[in-house]
């Protein structure tokens, strides 16, 4: 398809998704001799432009000039084909009205060394805002290039637009999209909102799957590989040479094994899988062995840890992937940490084929959280050349006082404009509109009081809290440290204190390790928590989730429960490998396994925890997970919506009940609070004052 082809077929389809973007994209009424000269900059990444106009002149005027005595490379500079015409910049100015919308672009600046010059953004947000605002008889591209990276820019909206249509009709209209004819039905089927998912991904260089928790990212992940890779190894695959698919999967350690039972229960195909463990020489002689093409075999997935990549990046980017999944995107939302700088390479090397992230809970403090994710999915996709142009466009910010160069997002703005590129780029789902007719969440609250001596320690710690925030300054270290601090608050509740080092007199350093201690007498949350545990009416096939942040929490909650004799199995940041993985057959499989005990950050994300053996194609254990019990938590609603979610996903079989264990007028109300509401968390030391103010005062029994 020849360039013109190309615009006619992209113009139809190109067309805003809401009144805000059609207000951004309003076509301007520029004069017929207005154009706008475009170049890319050396680096590629901008677009060096420059408001003109032009008269169409015949090849008798240009041979006239010449004759007049003017120089031919000069008069050749100054032409240009539009139309089958052909002009000549003139001395005269542009209009006001194209000066005037050069203002609105949203990555622009003016080039003070250089007249009536600017640089702007070569992002598809540029490109989409030229392409609508003037057409493209206004432009003017300098050479081929810049011609050929507008038109990319803009082809890629045309499967985006395609693939958002199929979501509407599914989410308006309840309409699943057919299946391709080689499609091959898995066993258990792929529900709806999975099949959506296949649809709009198969071939597409960048997707992601924002899919909540439980409507089954993963199986539409390994559906899409299977059909692909079908495609590949008989050469049907357009572009793509013939053989083994490859495909690689970075995901949270905790999951890696239910990745490979998914890979084992949904492929349709012959393939292999390899989990990358141990040292990194173990590490790459597994990830040789598992790119291996093998007769029979279709396809081969890695799969590794998020932080492993980059001790393996150097291995990885040599390998042709056909797709890197992404799995909980938002792990890698900060586009400055290492994680995401190390997978990002292995993104942009010049192999890799294809990409799509998955998350459930992609916001997990601000819209920001976006800008690292979208980047990860490939390069420009957030719309913006850096993430500060990124919060800029979509924040609302206060500069905080006595603090230089520090701001607190306080809103959002062009809102409508993020969920267009959204729409297009992501397929969103909720469990609703899935329509998986999960049984329901059922959340309490128990009260719980503390000891006297509990109080005691607890009013201490909050008062000298409060003095040290009387000569802080407001900014983020501080606030970082001031709610580290907070979660102090929340272990004296849960029983345990960490008193801080004493100072030697002389050296003014810390005297031996800072050890926890349990607060002498009953702890009243663990009181509470047996007490649900074994009290009367409690289902016999039910099952439990016992959340607890703390390392201290896990330690005496397992001495109660083997007290009890209540059978458990643990998981946390101390679990080997292997025991991480029997826990999970173990509680699921193992009808007198009651109990799941569990940190948030170690179990929180993809884990399947529904209370019996889901990977049975005929399950045979009649328990279920009923309930969950929040003991102690963080700051992280993220954390908390995961973890959740962990027994609420396809194949619940009965209503969860969520139980927190609170003191009331405590950091634990105003922890659960912002968590549960997902309000943002604190990032001014005003908000750690008003914290304070409402734990201050212990409300009395």
């Amino acid at each position: 398809m020849d360039q013109l082809k190309i615009e006619d077929a992209i113009r139809p389809l190109v067309e805003p998704l809401s009144e805000a973007t059609g207000r951004l994209l309003q076509k301007i009424d520029l004069f017929k001799n207005d154009f706008l000269s475009m170049q890319l900059s050396p680096d590629g990444r901008a677009f060096i432009i420059r408001p003109l106009s032009a008269s169409v002149v015949t090849i008798e005027d240009l041979n006239r000039q010449v004759a007049e005595g003017a120089d031919r490379q000069d008069i050749i500079d100054q032409t240009f084909q539009k139309n089958g015409q052909t002009y000549q910049i003139s001395q005269r100015s542009a209009s006001g009205r194209l000066f005037s919308w050069i203002g609105t672009l949203i990555e622009c600046k003016r080039i003070e060394a250089a007249h009536n010059t600017w640089s702007a953004a070569a992002t598809d947000t540029t490109v989409i805002m030229m392409y609508h605002s003037l057409t493209n008889d206004h432009i003017r591209w300098v050479d081929q290039d810049t011609k050929l990276l507008y038109i990319s820019l803009l082809a890629r909206f045309l499967s985006q637009t395609k693939a958002t249509r199929i979501v509407a009709e599914y989410k308006i209209n309840g309409i699943v999209p057919d299946m391709p004819d080689d499609y091959v039905e898995t066993n258990p089927p792929l529900m709806p909102q999975q099949r959506v998912g296949v649809v709009v991904s198969l071939n597409q260089p960048s997707k992601a799957l924002f899919m909540e928790q439980g409507t089954g990212k993963t199986a539409t992940v390994v559906a899409r590989v299977n059909i692909e890779a079908v495609r590949k190894r008989n050469g049907t695959s357009p572009g793509v040479k013939q053989g083994m698919y490859r495909h690689l999967v970075v995901c949270p350690r905790s999951v890696r094994s239910n990745w490979a039972i998914e890979f084992t229960s949904f492929s349709t195909s012959p393939g292999k899988i390899a989990i990358l463990r141990g040292g990194v020489h173990r590490r790459a002689t597994t990830l040789v062995e598992a790119i291996k093409a093998e007769d029979g075999c279709v396809w081969s997935t890695v799969i590794l840890p998020w932080d492993t990549t980059d001790s393996m990046k150097s291995y990885l980017k040599r390998v042709s992937w056909d797709l890197i999944t992404f799995d909980e995107s938002h792990m890698a939302k900060s586009s400055k940490s290492r994680r995401w700088l190390a997978n990002r390479e292995v993104v942009l090397a010049p192999f890799s084929r294809q990409v799509t992230i998955l998350s459930g809970t992609p916001i997990a403090n601000s819209l920001n959280d976006l800008y690292g994710q979208l980047e990860l999915l490939g390069d420009g996709l957030s719309g913006f050349s850096s993430r500060e142009a990124f919060r800029k466009f979509y924040g609302k910010y206060k500069n905080l006082p006595q603090t230089k160069g520090v701001s607190k997002l306080i809103g959002a703005k062009n809102i409508p404009l993020l969920q267009e590129r959204l729409a297009r780029m992501s397929f969103i789902v909720s469990k609703k509109e899935a329509r998986l007719n999960l049984p329901d969440k059922m959340y309490a609250i128990h009260e719980v009081y503390m000891t006297t001596l509990q109080k005691k320690w607890y009013k201490t710690l909050a008062e000298e809290l409060a003095l040290e925030l009387e000569d802080v300054e407001d900014s983020t270290i501080s606030v970082n440290h001031i709610l580290t601090k907070l979660l102090r608050l929340t272990q004296i509740t849960s029983g345990h204190v960490k008193p801080d080092r004493e100072i030697d007199p002389d050296t003014e350093l810390p005297i031996g390790p800072s050890e926890t201690k349990q607060i002498p007498g009953l702890n009243p949350k663990v009181e509470e928590m047996v007490g649900i545990l074994t009290g009367e009416g409690r289902d016999p096939l039910g099952k439990t989730i016992i959340w607890a942040c703390f390392i201290e929490d896990i330690r005496i909650i397992s001495e109660r429960l083997k007290q009890e004799g209540i059978s458990f199995r643990s998981y946390y940041g101390g679990t080997k490998d292997a025991d991480r993985e029997i826990a999970i057959k173990d509680f699921n499989d193992d009808p007198e396994c009651k109990v799941f005990l569990a940190n948030p950050a170690a179990a929180g994300a993809g884990l399947n925890l529904v209370g019996y053996d889901w990977w049975s194609k005929e399950p045979i254990q009649e328990t279920y997970t009923d309930m969950e019990i929040f003991f102690s938590q963080n700051w992280s609603a993220v954390l908390r919506s995961q973890a959740e979610d962990r027994a609420h996903r396809k194949g619940t079989r009965q209503p969860v009940q969520i139980i927190d264990l609170v003191v009331p007028g405590t950091i634990d109300e105003e922890i659960r609070a912002r968590v549960t509401s997902k309000l943002e968390k604190a990032m001014a030391i005003q908000d750690i004052r008003n914290i304070l103010e409402g734990v201050l005062d212990l409300e009395s029994e």
